[in-house]
């Protein structure tokens, strides 16, 4: 219990100081806006058109809100927060088409009204779907009128572990879908000239995206998961037969022990996973006086302890799947571990130190239950096979006459973060 407590503990002064101390760094790293946006700026790209006789003149921006370009979700809380264009919507499109179309002689000059402009994110059981969707009317220019000759609506969906990293790629997709769309189209009707206060009149406010008020996301299928947990074992396996009688109730009392895990798991698909366990055991006991007679003679007599510390460590390979209920996960765990023992023993007054080192066999499985997108509680069982044949007693090696049994059982709880 002690040591479950130490773990909250630690726990409870890591998110408080998270929480204390990032969001001053957040906004004193974004001076230029007056609240924190999540900035994307396009990169350069190409395009291939056969036979382009037209170049991007400017860029109006017509959408009913320019403020922003959507609401991404970012962090452990997946916290919400508006996305924007590195500079104003208008800007940073003329220097990104530009850039991809530059303007040739004898090509006609083409204004472009964006009437949509955004980006969705949303969390369904199994990743991240994100969506960009781009409307944009095109209009060339005579004297002091604008007429419109082509309009479109491009959508782009896909699907990640983090869909916030991949809105700059299909931002840039869907910007040259509509650019072929009206570069391949051969139905251009030209409209009745208007004036530019007419060609600058904002969009009607589009509402097919209705973004809920409390917005609670699903668990899903993460790239990286790290287990920090703590908790008791048990140990199963047989002591010596030789041992004293009066010995096998203190005995007894070492079979339980505390322990503290780590597991890492990187997954290569969505089920299946690498990664890298450690483990640390601790077990205590003493008598303050015992001896050991035999027809009333004391043949030893004195305090008796044992201070045990096991650490095992190895690779692992684990196998996880998404319940009906789509905030848990059922992970399955094999690992082959080095293990260390170690016993600071006294022995009737007697320091003696005990080192052993063996191969061990770790198999464990456990529920993620998820509370926030990136952070889950997690219960697991797991059980420890392996053996111990040599020994280091005070220094000096020593070989058992039979194999000595390290099964064990433990049981956790802890907490799984994720990305």
């Amino acid at each position: 219990m002690k040591l479950l407590l130490n773990i909250t503990k630690s726990f409870a002064l890591i998110f408080l100081v998270l929480t204390t101390n990032l969001k001053p760094m957040v906004l004193l790293a974004q001076t230029v806006y007056p609240i924190y946006y999540h900035v994307i700026t396009l990169q350069k790209d190409s395009i291939q058109l056969d036979n382009r006789n037209f170049y991007i003149k400017s860029i109006v921006d017509c959408r009913a809100d320019t403020t922003n370009i959507g609401i991404i979700k970012e962090g452990l809380f997946d916290n919400k927060y508006p996305a924007k264009l590195d500079t104003n919507l208008s800007l940073s499109l003329t220097k990104y088409f530009d850039e991809l179309m530059p303007a040739m002689q004898a090509q006609t000059p083409i204004i472009i009204k964006i009437t949509r402009f955004n980006i969705v994110e949303k969390a369904d059981a199994n990743t991240d779907n994100g969506t960009t969707t781009i409307a944009m009317e095109f209009y060339t220019q005579h004297d002091n009128t604008y007429s419109k000759i082509f309009e479109t609506e491009q959508i782009t969906q896909y699907t990640y572990f983090d869909v916030t990293k991949l809105h700059e790629q299909y931002i840039r997709e869907t910007l040259k879908k509509c650019i072929k769309a009206f570069s391949f189209s051969k139905n251009y009707i030209e409209t009745a000239p208007i004036t530019y206060n007419q060609l600058i009149i904002p969009s009607p406010i589009d509402y097919t995206y209705n973004e809920p008020s409390s917005f609670k996301p699903k668990a899903y299928y993460s790239k990286v998961n790290f287990t920090i947990s703590g908790g008791f074992g048990y140990f199963m396996g047989k002591f010596p037969q030789e041992m004293p009688k009066e010995l096998k109730n203190y005995v007894k009392g070492m079979r339980f022990a505390e322990n503290f895990a780590t597991d890492f798991s990187f997954f290569l698909t969505k089920k299946i996973g690498v990664g890298f366990n450690f483990a640390n055991y601790t077990s205590n006991n003493s008598i303050d006086y015992f001896k050991i007679s035999e027809k009333e003679i004391i043949i030893a007599e004195g305090s008796i302890a044992n201070n045990i510390n096991i650490k095992r460590y190895g690779p692992s390979i684990s196998y996880r799947k998404l319940l009906d209920k789509d905030n848990i996960f059922l992970k399955g765990t094999l690992s082959f571990e080095r293990l260390h023992y170690t016993d600071e023993a006294v022995l009737f007054n007697k320091p003696n130190k005990i080192d052993a080192y063996t191969s061990c066999l770790v198999g464990n499985f456990g529920i993620d239950y998820f509370l926030f997108k990136n952070i889950g509680l997690n219960f697991a069982l797991s059980a420890v096979w392996g053996n111990i044949k040599k020994m280091e007693v005070n220094g000096i090696a020593t070989e058992l006459e039979k194999k000595s049994s390290l099964l064990r059982t433990d049981v956790n709880v802890g907490i799984t973060l994720c990305y």
